[in-house]
């Protein structure tokens, strides 16, 4: 058999995925799909990242080809290190029987990233803990004092910029950001109540960040969803067929709780369902109406030659 994997053709590299499962137990063959993995770039890990960080369960040691695959990786893109540090962190808050493995792998995410990388780490965890008690903060206040709450729990969150001067976001290390727009800042009146955090861009000609903290509910599922939509996105690119999806960030940052990417100039679900009255959200016909009365903003927008950001997030 090990003969016979060693002559295998793989058609792609993604192919060896399947070799990871638990059905796959014998290290020389959980070697030989890490191998096939070595062929991708660091772009197209990261796409399968959470798959290879709960197929370390599955290992027999840390000291597993596919554990150093994810550390020579991490080593080597920055992206990858801060991703991969962020699901270890979930994965050892989520599942107990596996924290321990978890916790050893983190440790030596953070010991062999480099000094300026692991503060860059150091300060996301303390923002996320500082948003974490905000967010639980202004949930659990009452009605009448939870915007009180809220002013408070964002003069923390200004502290912290006060103090460490800059702070790049588990959602995107690329995006470096070093305050807070008070103004622009609130919570959404769903029963999670989440927070929306506008961020000041440390680049003056970038617009400002703006992202939703929740706690309550399981992000992972969210994080899923989105995976299998950009993967699928890709699919039909490769084949020639651009619908012009968009998608946006979302990180699960601990158990039920995470960081989502507010996606600018959309409209909300709710939003929609609401301009039909009290029963919106139970008229099938709320969508078709909004859509019938938006078609000449969008047809508009089709016949300039490509369909706008706008456009498409109210298309979508």
């Amino acid at each position: 058999m090990y003969r016979l994997v060693d002559d295998w053709t793989f058609s792609g590299p993604l192919e060896a995925l399947g070799l990871l499962s638990p059905c796959f137990t014998d290290g020389m063959i959980r070697a030989t799909a890490c191998r096939q993995l070595q062929r991708l770039s660091s772009d197209e890990l990261l796409m399968f990242l959470p798959q290879l960080v709960q197929a370390v369960k599955f290992e027999w040691s840390l000291n597993s080809v596919l554990v150093q695959l994810l550390l020579q990786r991490s080593l080597q893109s920055i992206q990858v290190a801060h991703r991969l540090y962020w699901l270890l962190t979930d994965a050892a808050a989520a599942e107990p029987h596996y924290r321990g493995l978890y916790q050893r792998l983190l440790d030596a995410v953070e010991r062999s990233v480099g000094r300026a990388v692991s503060d860059q780490l150091c300060r996301q965890k303390r923002l996320l803990t500082i948003l974490a008690e905000a967010a639980e903060r202004v949930k659990n206040s009452p009605d009448d004092s939870r915007q009180e709450a809220l002013k408070i729990e964002l003069q923390h969150i200004q502290q912290f910029f006060q103090e460490v001067g800059d702070c790049r976001l588990p959602l995107n290390p690329a995006i470096v950001v070093k305050g807070i727009v008070h103004d622009s800042c609130s919570f959404f009146k769903s029963n999670a109540k989440p927070l929306k955090i506008s961020f000041v861009n440390v680049d003056a000609r970038g617009p400002n960040i703006h992202v939703m903290y929740k706690v309550g509910d399981d992000m992972r599922q969210d994080a899923l969803v989105l995976q299998v939509v950009e993967l699928m996105d890709r699919i039909w690119l490769h084949e020639g067929l651009d619908l012009r999806m968009i998608t946006y960030r979302c990180v699960s940052t601990g158990q039920k709780r995470g960081l989502v990417e507010l996606v600018p100039d959309s409209t909300t679900l709710a939003k929609i369902q609401k301009t039909s009255g009290l029963l919106g959200p139970l008229k099938d016909s709320s969508m078709k109406k909004w859509f019938h009365n938006n078609r000449t903003v969008l047809t508009s927008h089709y016949s300039e030659g490509g369909a706008s950001p706008t456009a498409v997030r109210c298309g979508l």
